[in-house]
């Protein structure tokens, strides 16, 4: 779809600057908000200067709109490395959950000491584990931050 309405931009600028309508090329990237309107801005204003000049002032919007969309890139690096850690957060959390409903079941004697000693232990790890995660969410977060 985009590469589709990309080729009808090109195909337009080029219909305009054919017929000699400059200003309507340049209003019709003035109206696309996209990187590549806006290198074809540069380039149709620079129409009669010299082609390494154009080139130039091609190249140099371009390496804007290449850092425009990059900046923001961080953000998806942070939630791709945090998004397994809030998973595995959630599964602790679940076995934490199962081994407190197996510690207050006490219906059964011959299993009630040996839940209580799994829940403890357990417990204790997946706490530890938990605490771990997050040490370890909050380390990618200032570390991509």
């Amino acid at each position: 779809m985009a590469l589709k309405q990309d080729d009808n931009f090109m195909n337009n600028i080029r219909d305009f600057i054919v017929d000699g309508r400059i200003e309507a090329a340049l209003s019709f990237c003035k109206s696309a908000n996209r990187p590549i309107a806006r290198m074809m801005e540069k380039g149709i204003k620079r129409i009669g200067r010299p082609l390494k000049e154009i080139e130039e002032s091609i190249e140099i919007v371009g390496k804007f709109e290449v850092y425009k969309l990059e900046k923001n890139i961080i953000i998806l690096a942070i939630v791709a490395g945090i998004a397994p850690m809030f998973g595995f957060i959630g599964t602790i959390i679940g076995v934490i959950k199962i081994f407190h409903d197996i510690s207050l079941a006490g219906d059964v004697e011959h299993f009630n000491g040996f839940c209580r000693f799994i829940y403890q232990n357990g417990f204790q790890c997946c706490r530890i584990a938990g605490g771990d995660c997050c040490v370890c969410c909050l380390s990618l977060a200032k570390y991509y931050g």
